[in-house]
């Protein structure tokens, strides 16, 4: 099965949210905006991400970098309304 990560990317928290290719949530945490932290959630996952997608933003780029650095397939989203 492929796993899916969201990350929601505040300038304190980082809530992360996986989900299989079925769209069903299999893991929730909300977390300090540390890159090692954030690492260290998606590898205990056990499963590898087939992508993990974080909202455009202020810290977005200083995360994108770190979680490309370990080998996470990532994309910068924007949402425009």
């Amino acid at each position: 099965m492929e796993y899916f990560a969201g990350l929601d990317v505040s300038l304190d928290t980082i809530s992360i949210c996986i989900v299989n290719a079925d769209g069903d949530i299999v893991l929730e945490k909300k977390l300090d905006a540390e890159p090692a932290a954030i690492v260290a959630v998606l590898n205990h996952f056990g499963h590898p991400l087939k992508r993990i997608g974080l909202e455009a933003g202020p810290t977005s780029s200083w995360l994108y970098s770190e979680l490309r650095c370990v080998g996470h397939a990532v994309i910068c989203l924007e949402c425009v309304m």
